[in-house]
């Protein structure tokens, strides 16, 4: 598998490409980030809608987390010697590892699917037309599932609910996003932990 690094630019054409359906008048859009990962990637969706469109956008974010994330990122003095030791790693080497761990987490029991949602404040779903849920990678498609899912049942039918990915990374994941940008390559984004600005 290949490891790529992010390319904003891109990733707005790919936007362009996909996204003109979407630019309508009179819709009222919410970008739901998923965080961590999905944060700037929905910061780059909203950015895109705003430039495009006279349409009320609104960008938020909601937290849902996997059992690896969680201890990788448990501890800010492991994490900033994570990334202090990734910094000085040979490009090949953050490869090998990034394509080891997605091995072996591509191989999940269904405990490992399970999610939970945390919303740091109280969204109205049923005030807008479209929302967008938006993430960086779909591995498992657990993540984006539990928040499409989440953002469904507590919305009307009228309610259109897309999911945006910029990378899909395994063959065949409990969920398929609407859009995705790239599929069976790894992207290594400057948010990671071994991202490089």
């Amino acid at each position: 598998m290949k490891v790529l690094d992010f390319k904003k630019d891109g990733f707005i054409n790919f936007l362009n490409e996909n996204f003109q359906e979407l630019i309508e008048v009179n819709k009222k859009i919410l970008v739901l980030g998923i965080a961590d990962g999905g944060i700037p990637v929905a910061e780059i969706v909203y950015q895109f809608f705003k430039n495009k469109t006279q349409n009320e956008i609104n960008l938020d974010f909601i937290k849902v987390q996997r059992p690896s994330t969680k201890q990788k990122k448990a501890n800010p003095i492991t994490e900033k010697s994570l990334k202090f030791v990734f910094s000085i790693l040979p490009k090949f080497v953050l490869d090998y590892l990034r394509i080891f761990e997605h091995k072996k987490f591509s191989k999940r029991s269904q405990s490992d699917l399970e999610r939970e949602i945390k919303l740091n404040s109280k969204i109205n779903f049923s005030l807008y037309n479209l929302i967008l849920v938006v993430d960086d990678a779909v591995d498992s498609g657990a993540s984006m599932k539990t928040v499409v899912d989440f953002v469904k049942e507590k919305t009307e039918n009228s309610v259109v609910v897309k999911a945006v990915s910029v990378v899909l990374t395994q063959q065949n994941p409990i969920f398929l996003p609407d859009y995705f940008w790239l599929r069976d390559v790894l992207i290594r984004f400057p948010w990671s932990l071994d991202g490089r600005k």
